[in-house]
């Protein structure tokens, strides 16, 4: 397993468990045209094609971008979207997006082109308002590849970790709150224990969570400072919402999502189908349009998704294959 330190802080990669590849889907069985999208929102009629077989793998992050409706999920080839109870790939741009994080006017991403791209590797931060048919470069381009990245839905606020220092950033946990034009670094003040997955407030910027071992911490300066906000157990996976943060845990044998308040620090333990012992919870979305929407992805490429707040929940992938 994969770890980095900075500034009294590991932070250990969840990811390594689904490390990239070269494997391909397979071919659909056939191809349908999506219907148009509502007025105000990406069409991808022409960008991306219904499948009706094959296996997501190889994930690397889940959003729901307010320009595209559905579910988009982030792939070491592409991106792929569940929308209407069907799933849709893209048609081109098959990059290996890292660090995904959907915004309510698209997504911003890293990671590497696609094999015979013209874009340059790595690809630092890019971001897409048409759902990924074209990249703006942000930052870092052909410089940086940033697996821990977190983005204000609303704000667009920007925090990474950089693994390896670049032109502009030594190692370290930096924030940007103009667009990555700037940036500072946070003092992790309060963090110590060992950490997986950070997520920032959708339009407060200067709130950002943090999940560890020893439970979800929490900054309201922008990761200067950090206090323990859940109880003390094992968390893994985290989002911010506008009220709440919904995080998984272990602890004893049980694996679990709880929903915690940020106002009043209620906790709700969202029921969860069962999950086989050698999977866990790597990545969990809230719908920012409808909260009582949530999804997550297990390390065995396992998507479920509820609409009623946890108490029924639908699988849309089994093992990567789809549903």
């Amino acid at each position: 397993m994969k770890k980095w330190l900075t500034s009294g802080i590991v932070m250990t990669s969840l990811l390594t468990f689904t490390a990239c590849s070269n494997g391909q889907e397979a071919a659909p069985k056939q191809e349908e045209q999506p219907k148009q999208e509502a007025a105000g929102t990406v069409n991808p009629q022409d960008f991306y094609k219904v499948i009706t077989s094959g296996k997501i793998e190889h994930i690397h992050g889940l959003g729901y971008p307010g320009n595209l409706s559905g579910i988009t999920i982030a792939t070491h080839n592409g991106l792929k979207v569940y929308q209407n109870g069907r799933w849709m790939a893209t048609t081109g741009q098959n990059n290996d997006y890292m660090g995904f994080q959907a915004v309510q006017d698209g997504f911003y991403s890293s990671g590497h082109p696609e094999q015979g791209s013209d874009l340059k590797n790595p690809l630092g931060l890019v971001k897409s308002q048409d759902g990924g048919e074209t990249l703006e470069n942000i930052a870092f381009y052909g410089e940086s590849d940033f697996h821990y990245l977190a983005v204000g839905y609303n704000s667009h606020s920007m925090y990474l970790f950089n693994e390896q220092a670049n032109d502009k950033l030594k190692t370290g946990f930096y924030y940007s709150t103009d667009e990555g034009a700037s940036w500072k670094k946070s003092k992790l003040n309060g963090l110590s224990a060992s950490a997986s997955m950070f997520a920032v407030h959708p339009d407060k910027e200067s709130v950002i969570a943090i999940s560890t071992k020893e439970g979800i911490f929490l900054s309201t300066d922008y990761g200067n400072t950090f206090n323990l906000f859940s109880d003390k157990m094992q968390t893994s996976a985290v989002t911010v919402g506008a009220e709440d943060v919904i995080y998984s845990y272990t602890k004893d044998t049980k694996q679990g999502l709880m929903k915690q308040s940020l106002g009043t620090n209620e906790k709700v333990d969202i029921k969860i189908p069962a999950l086989n012992a050698d999977d866990s919870i790597m990545y969990v979305a809230q719908n920012p349009k409808n909260p009582l929407e949530i999804v997550f992805v297990t390390m065995n490429s396992n998507i479920f998704v509820t609409t009623d707040d946890g108490k029924t929940w639908k699988q849309i992938a089994n093992k990567g294959s789809i549903q």
